[in-house]
């Protein structure tokens, strides 16, 4: 299942709270981070840059969506997909 299509399912996504993507490049795991702020704006970490994706209220499916084409899977998801192992945690 998409990013957007996982966190449409359980609504929309909090304001405030992480929600942690995943993706496997080269044999390890990357993680980012995505959230979605009171101001409307939604944002993440990749490559050293941060997408921050303002400006209109459907801005965090815009940022969802580029998420997936990026190859990031939410970490529930990546587990039961066996994308990552199921003990696995990000690290700082």
């Amino acid at each position: 299942m998409s990013p957007l299509c996982l966190l449409m399912s359980m609504g929309n996504p909090e304001i405030g709270k992480t929600y942690v993507f995943v993706r496997r490049i080269e044999g390890r795991i990357e993680h980012t981070e995505f959230s979605r702020y009171a101001d409307g704006s939604a944002g993440f970490l990749v490559d050293q840059m941060y997408h921050l994706y303002e400006h209109h209220p459907d801005s965090w499916k815009d940022a969802l969506a580029d998420l997936e084409q990026l190859g990031f899977v939410e970490v529930l998801e990546a587990k039961s997909r066996r994308i990552i192992p199921q003990d696995w945690e990000p690290t700082a």
